[in-house]
């Protein structure tokens, strides 16, 4: 079964691997999810404890996430963040960073 915080997770640790994200976008995300869910996952209040952590380790912590994601999702949220992020600030300036981007979510 397609869990949405894993999916979630998942887009957000490709984005951060990619570098169209930043680590204090994915602490916002796991503050966010720790102040709307009851009883969140110790490996989400782990990743809103990251601060000071290389992002390679944060996109790993945020792998740690259980359950299973939707790849689909995945793709299409990965997809518009490297859009919105080339656009803002552009990080991103090759189509290969997209391309690159899409084979991390085999």
């Amino acid at each position: 079964m397609v869990d949405r915080l894993k999916t979630e997770a998942e887009a957000l640790a490709v984005a951060l691997d990619v570098g169209a994200i930043n680590v204090s976008d994915v602490i916002a995300w796991a503050d966010a999810v720790i102040d709307t869910e009851e009883h969140p996952h110790w490996s989400i209040c782990e990743v809103a404890t990251v601060g000071t952590k290389y992002p390679p380790d944060v996109a790993n912590a945020l792998r740690e996430v259980p359950g299973e994601a939707d790849i689909g999702e995945v793709q299409r949220w990965l997809r518009a963040t490297l859009l919105v992020s080339s656009c803002r600030n552009g990080a991103l300036r090759t189509s290969g960073a997209l391309a690159s981007a899409m084979t991390c979510v085999d």
